[in-house]
């Protein structure tokens, strides 16, 4: 497995480059690469496909534990393993309190790029 550092050096390349390897194969978006989430409960619904929790909690399986979760700590990114579901959870809680205090306008203005 690899180490932490290792993960943090790949993660601000990909971040620099403006790449997101994603495939949301569940939501519906299809194969579009830039789709626009359009209301809060779209918003939520990608974020707990994201973060294996409600309703997508029984795909959370044994390999949960080696994805790497983005948490923003002022201005500075931290990347963080969560393996356990309260874990998830905190990061779920922290989203819904950073949306309602920036009211994101979801007229075209939150896109998911995959």
């Amino acid at each position: 497995m690899e180490s932490m550092r290792d993960v943090d050096r790949v993660m601000e390349r990909e971040i620099k480059k403006g790449s997101t390897p994603l495939q949301f194969e569940q939501l519906g978006f299809g194969d579009y690469s830039y789709n626009e989430i359009t209301s809060q409960e779209k918003l939520l619904q990608v974020l707990s496909y994201l973060l294996r929790i409600g309703e997508y909690e029984p795909f959370a399986g044994k390999t949960i534990g080696n994805n790497v979760y983005m948490d923003m700590r002022g201005k500075k990114a931290v990347f963080k393993r969560t393996r356990l579901t309260y874990e998830r959870n905190n990061i779920f809680a922290t989203i819904k309190r950073l949306a309602k205090k920036y009211k994101p306008d979801y007229e075209g203005k939150v896109p998911i790029q995959l």
